[in-house]
């Protein structure tokens, strides 16, 4: 019955000293508030939602990949061969999943991008054509830093099976943009 006791205080001592910590905290100036991190939490920048640093669109080597499509630079387009896993080098890759989310029966499509050194995973917003003929398609990042990518393609013929496109890869990155000319494939 003692141990009891004496851990019933213990525990309400501790409750009382949060309560009072509690309460002094919030009597802190603003400033010093925000830098007091919190168990868990690590001090966000005071320009949060904003992009630092400079915007770097990297190449994806990813071998074999099971994509849907598969976008290239120029350079990147040429030096593509089947049977060679060191030219497989991508700027955007898109995957489809076999079933919709909830029962639907149109696939879910996931867009990757390599930027800043750290490959993103996008979940695909619209596609729709504008009135040049092309098929523009918006992804956006579901994590923070939010990046959000414009594909806007043309139709560039067929090969058995495959259609290619060629266009531009339009990156937002907070108050950065950077655009990249692209070649692409897609699976039929």
């Amino acid at each position: 019955m003692r141990r009891i006791a004496s851990v019933m205080r213990i525990g309400w001592a501790a409750s009382a000293m949060a309560a009072f910590l509690m309460t002094n905290m919030t009597a802190l100036p603003a400033a010093a508030q925000d830098a007091a991190a919190k168990p868990g939490q690590e001090q966000q920048p005071t320009n949060e939602g904003q992009a630092t640093g400079p915007l770097a669109i990297g190449q994806i080597h990813w071998y074999p990949v099971d994509a849907a499509c598969t976008f290239f630079t120029a350079d990147g387009h040429a030096a593509f061969a089947e049977n060679q896993p060191d030219t497989w080098q991508f700027v955007f890759i898109t995957m489809r999943e076999t079933r919709g989310a909830k029962g639907d029966a149109q696939p879910l499509e996931h867009g990757y991008v390599m930027t800043n050194g750290l490959l993103r995973e996008l979940e695909k917003v619209k596609s729709a054509p504008d009135g040049e003929g092309n098929t523009v398609t918006v992804w956006r990042s579901a994590g923070e830093p939010r990046i959000n990518v414009n594909m806007k393609l043309i139709d560039d013929g067929k090969s058995g099976n495959v259609v290619n496109f060629k266009g531009q890869m339009t990156l937002f990155w907070g108050d950065k943009k950077e655009v990249l000319d692209v070649l692409g494939r897609c699976q039929n």
